[in-house]
């Protein structure tokens, strides 16, 4: 089933308030990320959600999904072969050295719900988490493992609402943080006004797609940060051809001032202490 359209039609969302959570939401399930991409183009078309219900934004018209479904925002995927390599390159490894060292551990926090068989309101919460990190011989985080969340205000992001339909889990208006480590460079980056799905693979972990606004100067944060601040050429060349990039807002009335994505990532279950 295609992943351009999100909540079903009929659906009751639920709005929860966070205020009346604890150290978390509820008592699971959770699932800890392990392998998270940026969605590219592909001949057969460009994967997305349609963020804003238009079919062009900021001048810019959107892509058409392997489907034939118009309005996706996804600016980053079109854009990417002519990203220079320096920031091309570095930031799927980034992404992916991140989630391998727990630099970037990301708890999802399903509420309302054991499981993605039901049906009805639930709600979706991303925290961050701490510890020691187990990994496999692919050196990507192992299911079943026990870690702690992060100290403090560990809440990364949630969603806005939040529905269990047809065996998903289908979220909008999702507000979430990343937080990448490349050698010694941290960076991290905020994606509004997104869209999520998580579905089952079959095997106790969910398939996650997740797209949204990634604010303009965030953008230049994450590829200076990541690749591009080193070299004079690089520099000028990313500020010059960035600002052309943006297709999108970070708030539905306001100035054109960000530009789309999708992530296509997985998540394996895992536990928490004390919860």
């Amino acid at each position: 089933m295609p992943w351009v359209l999100f909540l079903g039609a009929g659906c009751t969302p639920w709005e929860f308030s966070l205020d009346e959570c604890d150290e978390t939401c509820g008592a699971g399930p959770f699932f800890l990320l392990d392998s998270l991409e940026f969605v590219q183009e592909q001949p057969s078309g460009l994967e997305g959600f349609d963020l804003d219900g238009r079919s062009e934004d900021c001048g810019v018209d959107d892509g058409t999904s392997p489907s034939g479904a118009g309005g996706v925002d996804n600016q980053f995927g079109s854009v990417w072969d002519v990203l220079p390599d320096a920031v091309a390159t570095v930031i799927p490894v980034a992404i992916e050295t991140s989630l391998q060292s727990g630099a970037m551990m990301v708890v999802l926090e399903l509420v309302g719900h054991e499981d993605l068989t039901g049906e009805g309101p639930a709600g979706f919460v991303l925290r961050e988490g701490s510890g020691d990190l187990l990994v496999g011989a692919d050196a990507r985080p192992l299911a079943g493992q026990t870690i702690d969340l992060a100290p403090g205000d560990n809440l990364l992001g949630s969603a806005e609402t939040a529905d269990v339909e047809a065996g998903a889990l289908h979220a909008d208006g999702l507000t979430t943080l990343l937080k990448l480590e490349y050698i010694d460079t941290q960076v991290e980056f905020r994606v509004v006004r997104g869209r999520a799905t998580l579905t089952p693979d079959g095997e106790g972990g969910v398939n996650l797609i997740m797209g949204g606004v990634v604010p303009l100067d965030a953008v230049m944060e994450l590829v200076y940060g990541l690749g591009g601040d080193g070299d004079a050429n690089i520099r000028a060349a990313l500020e010059a051809l960035v600002p052309l990039l943006v297709d999108a807002r970070t708030t539905p009335d306001g100035a054109c001032d960000g530009i789309s994505g999708a992530f296509r990532g997985h998540a394996v279950p895992t536990y928490l202490f004390g919860s």
